[in-house]
């Protein structure tokens, strides 16, 4: 199964796509880093550049993705607490919003 994972090159991510590979499953990473998405490709599977907090990237990360399971594991390494809350909340909401106008259920 493909498998879209936002936030595949964080703590959680990482471990989360390979075991996803040592399943069988075809993981599809999201990054919003040109490094993270070396890392991806390096690690040998499909990586898509995305700024988590941007709708039309989001949407369009998704789009390249076309059917797919969605893991969502985005993180915030910021040190800045109060404005970490609201944006997670925010990062989120799009990847929902967009991954559920892509066909994704619930």
């Amino acid at each position: 199964m493909r498998v879209f994972v936002a936030g595949a090159t964080g703590a959680i991510g990482q471990p989360l796509v390979s075991a996803l590979i040592a399943a069988g499953h075809e993981p599809i990473g999201m990054t919003g880093s040109e490094h993270g998405l070396r890392a991806l490709r390096d690690f040998g599977i499909e990586g898509v550049l995305a700024d988590a907090l941007d709708a039309q990237a989001v949407d369009a990360a998704l789009r390249k993705v076309r059917r797919a399971a969605v893991i969502d594991e985005l993180m915030d390494q910021s040190r800045h607490k109060a404005v970490t809350v609201c944006e997670q909340g925010v990062r989120h909401g799009i990847l929902l919003r967009e991954a559920f106008a892509r066909g994704v259920s619930a």
